[in-house]
Order: C-alpha cells, then sequence, then structure tokens
C-alpha cells in the first residue's frame, strides 16, 4: 500500500482504519484499487477509511496496527472482524479520548499499557470480544471518562478492580456484564456518584452487593445485577437510588432474606422491577405499592416467600403488562384490590402458590386483559365469578387448573370469543354440564381442557 502520511500501514489488505488528526488539514489519506478518500479534517472529528465491498476479504486475518501515529487522538474499529492482540504499543498513544474495538474477535488480555492513554475521556469500549484474563489496574487512570466503559461480553476471569471506582467522572454505561469476573463488586464502585444510566455488571460470578452501591443516588436507568452468583441479602440502602425509573433487575441469583422494605422508596420508577429466581423468603413488604408510577412489569416470581399478598399492589393502577408472582407459597385470598389494575393488558401471573378461597368478583374489572390470567396450581376454592365472562379480549392463557373450584363452569366464558390457545379447567371439582356457550369459542386451536373434573 502507497504510503499515505501519518496513518501509513504495512499489511497490503484493506483495513478501516480510523485515525484523528489535531490540527486542520486536507491529506490523501488511504487508497484502496478505485476507492480513494480525501477529506477535510477538523479537531477530534474520526475519518475513516472507505473499502469497496469487492475489496474486503478475510483471507488472513486483520490487526490492530501496531504503528498507529503518535498524534492519534481517537482509534475506532468496531465490527472490522479483527483478529489477534491488542497491541501494548497502543499505550504510547498518550492522546487518545476515544478508543473504540467493539464486535471483533480479539483475544488475550487487556494490556496494561492502555491505562497509560490518561486522556481517556468520551468513551472506552471492547466489548464482544473474546478478551480473557485479567483486568488491569490501570484502568482506573482514565479518571477523565465521561460515558460509555464497556468490556461486556468477553472472557475476563479476574476480580472487577477496586481501582476502577476512580472513574468519578462517568455518567453513563459502566458495562462489564457476560464475563467471568469473580469474587464481589468492589465497594469503591459506589463512588461512581454521578452515574445516571447503565450501571451493568450481570451474568459473572460474583457472589455479593455492597451496599455502598446505594451511593448512586442519581442513577435513572438500569442498575442490573441479574445472572450472577450473588449470595448475599439485598442492601437496605439500594433504596436510595431514588430517581430511579426504568430496570432495576436482581433476578437469578441466589439472593437470601426478605425483600427490603426500603425499595419502596423507587417512587417514580416506570418500568421493570424485577427480582425473580433467588431464594428470597418471608412476605412481600406493603411499602411496594407506593411506587404508583410502575407502567410495565414488576416481577418477584420464583423465590420462597410467604405470607399474604398485599392489598397495597392495587394501586398499581397505571400498570399495564407484568405482575409476575409465581412459584412461591403465599397465602390466603387474592386481594379484592386487584381488580383496580384496569390497564393491564398481560400476565397476571399467581400459579404454583398456596392461595385459598374464591376468585373474586373484581377481577372482572380486568376487561384490557388480553392474555396471562394464572391462577393455576393453588388451593383455590368456591365458584368461579361469573364477571369473568367480561375478559372478552382474552386470547390465550387464561388457567384455573389445579384448584378446588367447585359449582358450575359460568356460561359467560362463551364471550371470550377471541381466545386461540389454552383456556384449562382440568383438575377441579366442577359439577354440571359444559356450558354449550364454550361451543362460541370457535378460534381456539390449542388446548381447551376439562379433564379431572365433574363436568
Amino acid at each position: 500500500m502507497p504510503s499515505s502520511g501519518p496513518c501509513t500501514h504495512a499489511t497490503q489488505r484493506p483495513l478501516a482504519l480510523a485515525c484523528s488528526f489535531k490540527n486542520n488539514e486536507t491529506r490523501s489519506f488511504v487508497e484502496l484499487g478505485a476507492t480513494s478518500v480525501r477529506a477535510r479534517r477538523t479537531k477530534s472529528f474520526l475519518l475513516y477509511a472507505a473499502v469497496s465491498t469487492t475489496t474486503w476479504t478475510r483471507a488472513a486475518a486483520d490487526r490492530i496496527p501496531t504503528n498507529l501515529p503518535s498524534s492519534t487522538t481517537s482509534i475506532k474499529y468496531e465490527d472490522k472482524n479483527l483478529e489477534g492482540t491488542i497491541p501494548t504499543e497502543l499505550g504510547l498513544l498518550t492522546d487518545v479520548t476515544g478508543f473504540d474495538v467493539n464486535k471483533n474477535s480479539l483475544t488475550g488480555p487487556m494490556p496494561t499499557e492502555v491505562g497509560k492513554m490518561h486522556k481517556m475521556k468520551k468513551w472506552f469500549d471492547a466489548h464482544s470480544n473474546s478478551l480473557s484474563g485479567t483486568l488491569p489496574t490501570e484502568l482506573g487512570n482514565f479518571v477523565k471518562l465521561t460515558s460509555y466503559f464497556g468490556l461486556q461480553s468477553n472472557k475476563i476471569s479476574s476480580t472487577v478492580p477496586s481501582e476502577l471506582g476512580r472513574l468519578v467522572a462517568m455518567t453513563s454505561h459502566f458495562r462489564v456484564g457476560w464475563n467471568s469476573f469473580t469474587g464481589t463488586i468492589p465497594t469503591e464502585l459506589g463512588e461512581l456518584v454521578n452515574m445516571r444510566s447503565n450501571f451493568n455488571t450481570m451474568s459473572n460470578s460474583i457472589v455479593d452487593i455492597p451496599s455502598e452501591l446505594g451511593r448512586l443516588t442519581k442513577l435513572q436507568m438500569e442498575f442490573n445485577l441479574q445472572w450472577m452468583s450473588l449470595q448475599s441479602t439485598i442492601p437496605t440502602e439500594l433504596g436510595n437510588l431514588l430517581q430511579m425509573t426504568s430496570l432495576f433487575v436482581l433476578s437469578e441469583n441466589s439472593l437470601t432474606g426478605t425483600i427490603p422494605s426500603e425499595l419502596g422508596q423507587l417512587v417514580h420508577i416506570r418500568s421493570v422491577i424485577e427480582v425473580q429466581g433467588n431464594a428470597l423468603t418471608n412476605s412481600l413488604p406493603t411499602q411496594l405499592g407506593q411506587m404508583t408510577d410502575l407502567a410495565y412489569w414488576i416481577g418477584f416470581q420464583e423465590n420462597s416467600m410467604t405470607g399474604k399478598i398485599p392489598t397495597e399492589l392495587g394501586n398499581f393502577r397505571k400498570l399495564s403488562s407484568g405482575m409476575g408472582l409465581f412459584e412461591n407459597s403465599l397465602t390466603g385470598s387474592i386481594p379484592t384490590q386487584l381488580g383496580g389494575l384496569r390497564k393491564l393488558t398481560r400476565d397476571l401471573s399467581y400459579r404454583s402458590n398456596r392461595l385459598s378461597k374464591a376468585i373474586p368478583s373484581e377481577m372482572g374489572y380486568l376487561r384490557k386483559l388480553t392474555s396471562g390470567f394464572d391462577f393455576y396450581v393453588n388451593e383455590l376454592s368456591h365458584a368461579l365469578p361469573t364477571e369473568l365472562g367480561g375478559l372478552s379480549k382474552m386470547l390465550e392463557h387464561f388457567y384455573f387448573s389445579y384448584n378446588m373450584i367447585t359449582s358450575t363452569i359460568p356460561t359467560e366464558f362463551g364471550k371470550a370469543t377471541e381466545m386461540t390457545a389454552h383456556l384449562s379447567f382440568n383438575h377441579n371439582a366442577f359439577s354440571g354440564d359444559i356450558p354449550t356457550e364454550i361451543g362460541n369459542l370457535d378460534k381456539m386451536n390449542t388446548v381447551l381442557s376439562f379433564s379431572f373434573t365433574s363436568v
């Protein structure tokens, strides 16, 4: 390849090279067959080599060059099919403010020399590669970094360095999930007090949540610690994340103890509070009912919680999708207040508990519900309320199986004429005949079940 000034590269194969120049200048950047690029440069503006679709090949692996000019201020090789390791020579580029090598096939450890890029400010992104080994403590030198520390989806297997707590200028996107980090979340990460969004350590082998994370009080969107190996209790201090509006996720761990009542202080949360798939016990705190802005998904299913369903859950009047409390050991009756969830369109799921007595007639007010009225495998009894026939928009997953419900099946269920799948009454104590009105459900194509009843 002919020389092209300070961004020369020795390979004879085309590489989508990205550099920045500090001063305004016009340069012939690279020539690839019939494709040539000439661009006016401005400070800190990225320039990409144009590569014709006919010249890019995978005949041999492309690598990050080791001879980038010392004047380079930004390195960007996103999704360029690069292989090999990250060169230690990049540590010589001390003016770099942005580093992006995400979505490649880079291997080996992150070099400690990268920590010499102490002017790193815009982004540091190496996600979706195959990086492994130990994460260097020197990355804590990026004290000017304001957004996007991204190492998710790699194979890094060390502990999370406590030195990352020095990245105090960060406001968004601290992402180290989908690796093999071990140990605990460093208490020092509680120093990232300017974080406003996207704190994500999910899918690692980390075992503890430090209470210091409760200091991230400016965080509004995404506090995500799911699919880890957390074995601690939920710190009450997480109730201090008062500005959270979405994605508070602690699901699929081994958390123990109770759900702190302090989580009810997250009164601005509008979508997704999820603590499912843990080993939490005791009753749901009534304070959860204070989260009256919640519109999408609250999930505490697949735990070992006991006690009654708080009537305060009926305060979620804005909830349109999803309340999961299935596979616990909840007892008592279904609160009539749940009939106030009149914006709910799907997934009211309380299956596999120990709920008893009658399904309240007030549940017939949930007339926007289209799927997921799910109360099977409980101890419900008495007659089904005829008001459930008012749920005429139901399409699928209308479940009453494995209870002790008596009397006849209400004829009003024949009004659910849009049902296509999964209307199930089996394993109860119904009597009488199957209503002829059920024949109106002519769109049903999967599972209409009456087995093991007396009808």
